[in-house]
């Protein structure tokens, strides 16, 4: 038994050893395997991109991704343009072309446009074939560049270099078969609008009005031509919320308006505060703009109401040559005079010079009035990101001082609307004198520099035997006489920079600035008593008593 048990167990134990040896290979296989695998560095959960889990996280990320376009270079080429959409980091998309109409659309994925001056690039017929090319921002993190052709759509090839996006456009011939009898018309025309997109007045930028939240209208210089407007009062007459003041330009010595019911007598000249006693001639107005509501954040001390900004014209770069002349009731006239353009080959040297003279008499008797207005302006373009503009306003204003009509004194009908109870010798009398410099250096595309400066000289002088009392037979008007003069010197220095730059996907702009005013006024004054006059038969005393 015991034997039997032994070879069992030898038996057993043999076929063990045989498995064993028939599995050492196996084993030594799987653990090569084994040692192959561990020899690669196990990742850490670190090395894992991590999904956004805060507002913060996720806006960085998405900044990251986005690319943007600093600049639009249109230029020509053999086959007809490139278009070129620089950027500084990033490689933009190449997106996927598509013809609507005579355009070609071009929809940049994940891009956004921080071009450094605006909001949108757009370029009207820059080669024959061609009427526009633009380039806008849209929702969406995307960027669009349409090009549209005249007659059919051009013809684009999409390319990456190393300044962008590179489009390659060739202009469409579009193919009409027409009998040879044929008579073709084209009509070409340019579209004129009152639509002024961009003010200075609120922000001291030139930002679009569109992205100001506050109340802004612009008159530009059309609507003031188109109206025939002479005077502020004529030109601001359509704006909602602004109406004139004591502005009687035979008696007022200062132009005043209410603005959403406040008092604004100090208007603002290419941004500087005036104390102007003269009526604003509009022959050298280029556009007004008015601003409603509070200022005084940039602007110092002004009215809740609002602001009115008068901008002056500026040279042109083309030769501008414009006379006209204006005839009216009661002897009025009035030619006015436009001209500008370069001074030099080159154009570096502009010019320009607005001059108008107006003369009237009145339904009133004795009552007459003059004025003389000239502007020159130069502007020499140091370079590319340097000028200086010169500028000269002379403004003179003589008139009757008229004071109108006594509300109370006979019956309806018995006093002509055309009497005059002063004297004729009556005069009120305006000089006024602007100039001074506006430097401009830009640094880059994105930072500016100003420095302005203005000095205003201002005489004013009146002299008048006026009514002050009727008495009790209403006939008997008591009157006084008066004698004024007054002269005001004013100095304005601005200095500002500005800049533009981004955070993230945000735009900003930023405004650091200084700005001084001193102001002197000497002032003469004379009053006393004079004779009446009766106001149904009067006679006129042409001597005044002081003198």
């Amino acid at each position: 038994m015991l034997n039997q048990l032994q070879q069992v167990f030898m038996v057993t134990s043999a076929l063990m050893g045989v498995v064993s040896m028939s599995a050492i290979p196996v084993a030594w296989a799987d653990t090569v395997s084994t040692d192959q695998r561990t020899n690669k560095p196990i990742p850490e959960l670190s090395e894992f991109d991590q999904p956004a889990t805060t507002v913060k996280e996720w806006n960085t990320q998405i900044s990251a991704s986005l690319v943007q376009i600093t600049g639009v270079q249109v230029e020509t080429s053999e086959a007809g343009l490139r278009a070129v959409l620089q950027t500084t980091e990033g490689e933009l998309a190449t997106p996927a072309l598509q013809t609507v109409g005579n355009a070609v659309i071009v929809d940049v994925p994940n891009a956004v446009l921080a071009l450094p001056d605006r909001n949108e690039f757009q370029q009207a017929n820059p080669i024959e074939g061609i009427g526009l090319v633009s380039v806008t921002g849209l929702p969406g993190n995307r960027v669009r560049v349409a090009i549209t052709g005249v007659d059919a759509p051009p013809t684009a090839n999409l390319s990456m270099e190393a300044t962008g996006l590179v489009l390659a456009v060739t202009p469409g011939m579009e193919v009409v078969e027409t009998d040879e009898d044929a008579i073709q018309i084209v009509v070409t025309g340019q579209q004129e609008d009152y639509r002024v997109p961009n003010a200075s007045t609120a922000t001291r930028t030139d930002t679009p009005i569109r992205d100001i939240p506050q109340s802004i209208q612009v008159i530009p210089q059309q609507i003031i031509e188109d109206q025939g407007s002479t005077t502020l009062e004529d030109a601001l007459r359509s704006v909602s919320g602004v109406n004139p003041g004591n502005n009687n330009a035979n008696v007022a010595a200062t132009q005043s308006f209410f603005i959403r019911g406040f008092t604004q007598n100090n208007l603002f000249r290419n941004g500087f505060s005036t104390s102007a006693t003269a009526p604003i001639d509009s022959a050298g107005v280029e556009q007004i703009e008015v601003l409603r509501g509070p200022a005084s954040v940039l602007f110092g001390q002004v009215e809740p109401g609002g602001i009115i900004n008068v901008i002056s014209k500026r040279p042109l770069d083309e030769p501008y040559y414009s006379f006209e002349g204006q005839i009216g009731s009661y002897e009025f006239y009035r030619p006015t005079l436009d001209i500008s353009g370069p001074l030099t080959e080159d154009g570096s040297l502009l010019y320009r010079l607005n001059a108008a003279y107006t003369n009237a008499d009145s339904f009133r008797d004795f009552v007459e009035r003059e004025t003389v207005y000239v502007a020159p302006v130069v502007t020499y373009q140091f370079s590319d990101q340097t000028r200086i503009t010169l500028d000269l306003e002379y403004t003179y204003d003589d008139r009757t001082l008229d004071r109108g009509l006594p509300i109370i004194g006979s019956q309806p009908g018995e006093i002509p609307r055309s009497r005059f109870l002063q004297e004729p010798d009556d005069f009120r009398r305006i000089e006024n004198v602007f100039t001074g410099y506006e430097f401009e250096h830009n640094f880059s595309e994105n930072w500016r520099l100003r420095n302005l400066f203005r000095y205003q000289y201002n005489e004013f002088m009146t002299e008048e035997i006026s009514g002050t009392t009727v008495l009790d037979d209403n006939r008997t008007l008591e009157r006084g006489y008066q004698y004024q003069e007054n002269r005001r010197d004013q100095f304005n220095l601005i200095t500002d920079v500005t800049g533009n730059f981004s955070t993230g996907s945000i735009n900003h702009t930023l405004l650091l600035g200084l700005d001084l005013r001193w102001e002197t006024e000497d002032y003469t004054g004379q009053f006393g008593p004079a004779d009446p006059i009766d106001i149904l038969t009067p006679f006129m005393v042409l001597q005044s008593p002081l003198i």
